[in-house]
């Protein structure tokens, strides 16, 4: 892969240059750097962003928008020239790894999201519109399912745990995740738990345990804090919830115990338990 603009015989690109020059500094043949691809332009050609770098590649493979690409520096005088290599999978990389890769492309994501949240919150409608309108943003939060989904696939699936991602049903929160978990129960019915965690200013991290059991459906909440629990639990009685009747019944509030401070995505990687402790 080439970069446009970065030496002779490449013209009309601007700034170019500058940029080029921007990306050299502090960079040296053989290193790897990861980028994401931003927007095609032509057949073989296509911003991508390297580090915060905007430039415009030469690329020979194809890929959707949003995809995260790995290269070796193979040359950065007189052009700068990149080779993009295998990107290990999820299934060989660590539980550290992936939650690290999975909390900064969050953390980044929601940063620019909080731009858009309302403290009334967003329908999750809302909140596809939008990333539409919003392709910055669209980049961003496709870098948070793909960590998603690396996540999913090194998890034992035998546990029946299953990690999501829906920022918009807290918008103010910041650390936002969700996990469902589904297992036949001695009935034959289906019981299913779905757990949304999240971080607020004046609660902390604050965990909402969602339970449901044909044709009951209630919650537990638990906070790190206990003010303003009164005013959470308003705001989820008047939220939306398309395929229930009535709104589900509060079972409870409680603090959070210690063990559950770390999280709830380290709590199911690393134990692997059936359930997180409750």
């Amino acid at each position: 892969m080439r970069i446009r603009g970065a030496g002779s015989g490449f013209h009309g690109f601007g700034k170019g240059r500058d940029r080029s020059d921007s990306f050299r500094k502090g960079r040296k043949k053989g290193q790897k750097v990861r980028g994401i691809l931003l927007k095609w332009v032509s057949k073989d050609m296509a911003w991508v962003n390297i580090d915060g770098h905007k430039l415009l590649a030469n690329l020979h493979s194809p890929a959707p928008e949003g995809t995260h690409l790995t290269f070796i520096i193979r040359q950065l005088s007189p052009e700068i020239i990149l080779k993009a290599i295998f990107e290990p999978s999820a299934a060989k990389q660590g539980p550290l790894d992936l939650i690290k890769a999975f909390d900064t492309s969050r953390t980044l994501f929601e940063n620019r999201f909080r731009q858009f949240a309302s403290s009334d919150g967003n329908s999750r409608h809302e909140f596809m519109d939008w990333l539409v309108d919003t392709p910055e943003a669209f980049v961003m939060y496709s870098d948070v399912l793909t960590c998603i989904n690396q996540i999913n696939m090194s998890m034992d699936q035998k546990k029946h745990w299953q990690l999501f991602y829906a920022p918009w049903m807290l918008p103010e929160g910041r650390r936002h995740i969700t996990a469902l978990y589904q297992k036949e129960s001695s009935t034959t019915q289906q019981f299913t738990e779905l757990h949304y965690e999240c971080e607020l200013t004046q609660l902390g991290m604050v965990r909402i345990e969602f339970l449901h059991k044909s044709p009951n459906v209630g919650y537990r909440l638990k906070t790190q804090y206990s003010a303003s629990t009164h005013e959470l639990k308003q705001y989820l009685k008047s939220r939306s919830y398309p395929n229930l009747t009535v709104p589900p019944e509060c079972l409870g509030i409680s603090r959070l115990s210690p063990r559950e401070h770390g999280g709830l995505l380290s709590e199911i990687i690393f134990t692997q338990q059936k359930k997180p402790a409750i």
